[in-house]
């Protein structure tokens, strides 16, 4: 699966203002795992009121099936590292939640697609898909998110 579509331009707007109150009460660059020169959030899915959960879905997956999502604003310079979520979740997101540089790579077995951010526009695609965020030098800010959560036994 891989999917494009687009938000309320509210929803963008709530978590924009979320990401700006979480960075200010944390003010600092995280380098977590794959996340290159950028600030990102803890999973918040419980901060985001259901009304802007269910646009974030678009009729593709039940709620109750979203179980994560984080924030992230990259500094200039910043970037992500190729890497996938296949251990973890089902589906994955990406939600672009400015205009900005810094293109998005998805690698399948046959091509590459190549997503520039737009503000509102949503990705869905499978969780074994590869991925990476190319340098940015306008401050990216984006939500990554988690559909169907994996249980290792």
């Amino acid at each position: 699966m891989y999917h494009v579509g687009k938000v309320k331009k509210e929803t963008t707007k709530f978590l924009i203002e979320l990401l700006n109150k979480e960075n200010k009460e944390n003010n600092k660059t995280t380098e977590i795992v794959d996340t290159v020169k950028g600030f990102q959030t803890k999973n918040i899915i419980k901060k985001i009121p259901t009304e802007f959960k269910k646009d974030i879905l678009q009729n593709l997956f039940n709620i109750d099936d979203f179980f994560h999502l984080h924030l992230i604003k990259y500094e200039k310079g910043g970037f992500q590292k190729k890497h996938n979520h296949i251990a973890s979740e089902n589906f994955s997101f990406i939600l672009y939640l400015n205009n900005s540089d810094g293109f998005t790579n998805f690698y399948f077995f046959d091509r590459q697609i190549k997503e520039l951010p737009i503000e509102n526009k949503i990705i869905f695609f499978k969780s074994e898909i590869e991925h990476e965020a190319e340098i940015c030098n306008n401050n990216k800010k984006v939500a990554v998110g988690a559909i169907g959560k994996k249980f290792i036994c």
